[in-house]
């Protein structure tokens, strides 16, 4: 994301190419962290990041609130779902999905780094 701006803020071109795909072996590093709880909070801290070097400080601080209200949001759904989970969902796959959700909102509210 930082590349493509940098690019375009000199002038030039990005291209989009939708059948290109990127295949990452391994995925040792995050299994290490988390699986998809660690690599969701990075996303959003650099994500983060980005938006405090390109737009500003405010701008930042907003988005990491929207974060944290889409968290709250959806671990409410999440836990309106843990009734139907034995007959609809694989309970591993709420629990994943919790814990993902769980940590994006601590982040979002200063709680973890």
């Amino acid at each position: 994301m930082d590349l493509c701006y940098s690019v375009r803020q000199l002038g030039l071109q990005t291209y989009f190419l939708g059948d290109a795909s990127v295949i990452h072996y391994g995925g040792s590093s995050s299994k290490q962290r988390g699986g998809s709880a660690w690599a969701a909070v990075m996303q959003a801290k650099t994500t983060m990041k980005f938006c405090e070097k390109t737009r500003g400080g405010f701008y930042s601080a907003g988005y990491r609130l929207a974060v944290g209200a889409a968290s709250v949001f959806r671990l409410i759904l999440l836990s309106l779902l843990i009734p139907f989970s034995f007959a609809f969902f694989r309970l591993k796959y709420l629990r994943s999905s919790f814990r993902k959700w769980l940590a994006l909102l601590k982040w979002s509210a200063g709680l973890a780094q």
